[in-house]
């Protein structure tokens, strides 16, 4: 990206080097959940919208979000090939018990 468009982000990295590819969207291990795994709708999608925790978050992290949000995912599901694309979007997450 030209430095012009970068005056607003909050962070960003730089690659360089003979093997360098073109960018694409990652997949695998650090970018999806395992197999098998068990799946809970995002807590901040709902029905579509977003419902962020308190007004502090709305207001930093809001204007900043950057994936749509999915109201038609399930409450839960378990990893696989037919619920891969909503993992890698983030409308579904491997979320601890406790959140």
């Amino acid at each position: 990206a030209a430095g012009g468009r970068l005056d607003q982000v909050e962070a960003f990295a730089v690659a360089t080097g003979p093997a360098l590819r073109p960018a694409r969207a990652a997949r695998g291990p650090l970018s999806c959940p395992a197999e098998r795994r068990r799946l809970r709708r995002n807590p901040i999608c709902t029905d579509g919208t977003f419902t962020w925790p308190s007004y502090r978050y709305a207001q930093e992290y809001g204007p900043r979000a950057t994936y749509r949000c999915d109201g038609s995912v399930p409450e839960e599901a378990e990893m696989g090939a037919v619920w891969a694309e909503a993992a890698a979007r983030r409308d579904l997450l491997d979320l601890p018990e406790r959140w």
